[in-house]
C-alpha cells in the first residue's frame, strides 16, 4: 500500500502538470475552459464561489488560484480516477451548506475576542436566487463579531470534518488550505474570507461524496 506522502504526491504532481498545461493555452482557450466549467458544468458551485468573492468585496483576480484548484479537483476525478461527477444541483448545494454549517455549530465559537466577546460560528453564503449560479441574489448570514477578534486556528483542523476522512477530499484539502494560507499571508484575503473559502471547499466535497466513491489514490 502506498504511503500517504506518495498518494499526496500524485495530487500535487497532477496540479503542477495542469498548471503547466493551462500556462501553455492562449487566453481565449483558458477563458473558454473556465467559462465552460463555471456556466455549463458546475454553475451552482461556481455561483457560490463568486458570491463569496463578491460578498467580501475582493477582486476575482486575487483568488483565481482557488478557481483553478476547484476546476483541478474535478479534472483529477475525471482524468486520473476515471470518474465523472455530474453537475451539482442547487438543492444539493443548499443541503451541503446546511450540513457544513451544522458542523461548525457543533464546534462552538469561531473567534477568540480580545474583549472577551466570543461569537457563534459564521454561516456560509447561502444561495437564494431564481436562476442557476446567480451570485447577485446570494445572501450571507453572519453572526457579527468584534472587529478585534481573531479566528480560532483549530477550526480548520481536518480532524473536525468526517468528510475529509475520504481519500481525495482529505488529501486535496491540504492543497486547498495551502492556497488559502498563501493568499492570507500575501494579503489577498482576510481571515473571514479564508474561513468562508474553507467552508466552501467542504460544501464542494460534501456534494461530490454523493456521486463519487471513496477511491484510493495510487501512484503510477
Amino acid at each position: 500500500m502506498a504511503e500517504p506522502q506518495d498518494r499526496m504526491q500524485v495530487l500535487t504532481d497532477f496540479i503542477t502538470e495542469l498548471d503547466t498545461r493551462f500556462g501553455g493555452m492562449r487566453d481565449d482557450e483558458l477563458d473558454g475552459a473556465f467559462t465552460e466549467f463555471g456556466e455549463e458544468t458546475q454553475p451552482e458551485l461556481m455561483g457560490l464561489f463568486l458570491a463569496i468573492v463578491d460578498d467580501h468585496k475582493v477582486e476575482i483576480e486575487f483568488v483565481n488560484e482557488c478557481a483553478f484548484l476547484l476546476l483541478g479537483l474535478f479534472l483529477f476525478y475525471e482524468e486520473r480516477l476515471d470518474l465523472s461527477p455530474p453537475s451539482i444541483s442547487r438543492k444539493e448545494v443548499l443541503r451541503a451548506i446546511d450540513q457544513v454549517d451544522a458542523l461548525f455549530d457543533k464546534l462552538g465559537p469561531r473567534v477568540d475576542s480580545t474583549e472577551g466577546d466570543d461569537s457563534g460560528p459564521a454561516r456560509l453564503t447561502v444561495l437564494d436566487s431564481d436562476g442557476p449560479g446567480s451570485q447577485e441574489a446570494a445572501k450571507r448570514e453572519v453572526i457579527s463579531s468584534d472587529e478585534t477578534a481573531e479566528m480560532d486556528p483549530t477550526l480548520m483542523d481536518p480532524r473536525n470534518f468526517p468528510i475529509l476522512e475520504m481519500e481525495v477530499p482529505g488529501l486535496y484539502s491540504r492543497i486547498w488550505e495551502g492556497c488559502l494560507v498563501g493568499l492570507l499571508e500575501e494579503g489577498s484575503i482576510d481571515e473571514d474570507m479564508m474561513l468562508d473559502l474553507f467552508k466552501f471547499y467542504l460544501v464542494v466535497v460534501t456534494c461530490l461524496a454523493v456521486h463519487v466513491p471513496d477511491v484510493r489514490v495510487t501512484p503510477n
